[in-house]
């Protein structure tokens, strides 16, 4: 179902709250523009600025628990007859609460003057507690190391059941920095003879472990406030506790209606690779190995013919498949970009799907929301960017146009 007009919209609406007080009466005032970013694979930000003429705000506590909700007034005028509303004086019905937006605690304040406009107050959050251990760093050591055969068998009679999952990997070293894990079943499950952190923190160590494994890291928090690492598969809907109605909800971006502007790339060539390949050596049989993936496409991508590699050996058959799967997943989700800016819209997150319709074929079609940018102005009213990512486009328009040799439709 199409989203309604803006001009049938309510006011534009903020609720901010500190260390659980609503402070919105308080910061109405004064409160110039709210920015709102949620990213996929690193941590939400947000930035209040505020008119602070006479120098006389509160500058919030440092590490202070900051909580924006965002969406549209639940009252407002009446509308003329919009079906199937009936009667001129009949009022446009309210469509739900605010929504959480972000959560996250203060990391700066920052005061700023000039001649025009003035002094301004800049409270800047990030959805993780960056206070906490997180950034410790940690010398750890999980799992055997046992060594496989050439078909990356553990040998001596050992089965790969007896590895250790990536989840009790990831929940270990948690534990050592006060995290806790949330992490999807297939991420979960992959094994390895042994995860070390040498020198790392637990925060670099949980997105270097994501890049090898085609996952998202983020931190942030879970629903008791609690410091949390939410760990996904690459490029799909995220199903954990943040958001796990998000493979179900989607974002639509219709062409005359909330649609504000876009730029759009449905394919670009630099991400596009044929497939995957990783080196291993084989220390039973003393030679070098590869093991590969193919990747390919449906129009308008899979034209590419190169192939992608790392710049080192995989220690093993093992991890060189998990590379390899890292790879293709990067691939396919770097493959086409651009970002669209629409009415206000609470609902969009990352890792949603948003549905572009009316903008032209070839460029209609499904992506997903790799960043989404909530902006707040008291001159502006509130819009949404996001910023997407893995196209899904039906090929049909390019396999008329691109194939057959026929000039694109108008």
């Amino acid at each position: 179902m199409p989203p309604r007009p803006v001009d049938l919209r309510r006011h534009a609406y903020v609720k901010v709250y500190v260390n659980g007080d609503d402070v919105t009466d308080t910061l109405d005032p004064y409160l110039i523009s709210v920015q709102v970013i949620d990213k996929s694979d690193d941590n939400d930000t947000c930035s209040l600025e505020l008119d602070d003429r006479d120098g006389r705000l509160a500058i919030p506590p440092d590490k202070g628990f900051l909580q924006v909700f965002m969406g549209w007034q639940a009252f407002g005028p009446r509308v003329p007859p919009v079906a199937p509303l009936t009667g001129a004086d009949t009022e446009l019905p309210w469509e739900g609460a605010p929504s959480l937006v972000f959560q996250g605690t203060v990391v700066s304040a920052e005061s700023a003057f000039s001649r025009t406009p003035g002094r301004r107050l800049f409270i800047e959050a990030e959805g993780t507690d960056i206070h906490s251990s997180v950034k410790t760093k940690l010398f750890r050591s999980m799992g055997e190391g046992e060594v496989r055969d050439s078909n990356g068998e553990l040998q001596g009679g050992v089965t790969d059941a007896q590895g250790i999952t990536l989840r009790q990997a990831l929940t270990e070293a948690g534990q050592l920095v006060g995290h806790k894990v949330y992490i999807s079943e297939e991420m979960g499950n992959i094994r390895r003879d042994n995860w070390s952190i040498m020198g790392e923190s637990f925060r670099a160590w949980a997105t270097r472990i994501a890049q090898e494994v085609g996952g998202d890291a983020k931190f942030g928090f879970d629903a008791s406030g609690s410091p949390a690492l939410f760990f996904y598969k690459k490029g799909e809907a995220g199903t954990l506790f943040e958001m796990p109605e998000a493979g179900t909800v989607g974002i639509e971006a219709w062409w005359g209606i909330n649609l504000i502007a876009w730029r759009i790339k449905p394919f670009t060539a630099r991400p596009q690779f044929k497939q995957s390949k990783s080196e291993w050596f084989d220390l039973v049989n003393a030679k070098w190995k590869n093991v590969t993936q193919d990747i390919g496409g449906e129009l308008p991508f899979g034209r590419s013919e190169a192939t992608n590699s790392l710049p080192a050996a995989a220690p093993n058959r093992q991890v060189g498949e998990q590379f390899n799967q890292a790879m293709e997943r990067g691939s396919r989700f770097d493959r086409g970009t651009g970002w669209v800016q629409i009415n206000g819209e609470p609902q969009a997150r990352a890792r949603r799907q948003l549905t572009i319709v009316g903008a032209r074929p070839g460029v209609d079609g499904s992506y997903q929301i790799s960043e989404a940018e909530h902006n707040y102005t008291r001159s502006g009213g509130y819009t949404t960017r996001c910023t997407l990512k893995q196209p899904n486009i039906d090929p049909t328009w390019y396999k008329s146009t691109w194939d057959q040799g026929q000039a694109p439709n108008e």
